[in-house]
């Protein structure tokens, strides 16, 4: 997990405890998992900020949206709000329409799988 000087250590752990459900539940399907926003860069303000993360899927299936719902819910005290969840394909077939708003997402994002 890449370090985020910027981050109290309470918001770290949670987002550790994330990433270890997030990879548990989706194993081989789980391309990469980012933290991006204000979080990842250094406008974050502890207990203010909302945590964002994109999750990278190779297939987006139902099982896999149940289960991460259910992960965010218990995820939401920390800060974490739903994920952005995408397949490679998707992204492929969306950077010319949204390059600005996956752009963004890019700018700053921590991979932490």
């Amino acid at each position: 997990m890449q370090a985020i000087s910027h981050i109290d250590k309470k918001t770290h752990d949670a987002l550790q405890g994330l990433a270890k459900d997030v990879t548990a539940l989706c194993g081989e399907n789980l391309v990469s998992f980012y933290l991006y926003g204000s979080a990842a860069g250094k406008g974050y303000i502890p207990g203010r900020s909302n945590l964002n993360t994109l999750i990278l899927l190779k297939n987006i299936n139902t099982e896999a949206l149940k289960g991460l719902a259910e992960i965010y819910k218990k995820s939401r005290e920390a800060g974490f709000v739903a994920p952005l969840i995408l397949s490679p394909d998707y992204i492929k077939s969306s950077i010319d329409v949204f390059p600005i708003e996956l752009g963004a997402v890019g700018k700053d994002a921590k991979l932490f799988y």
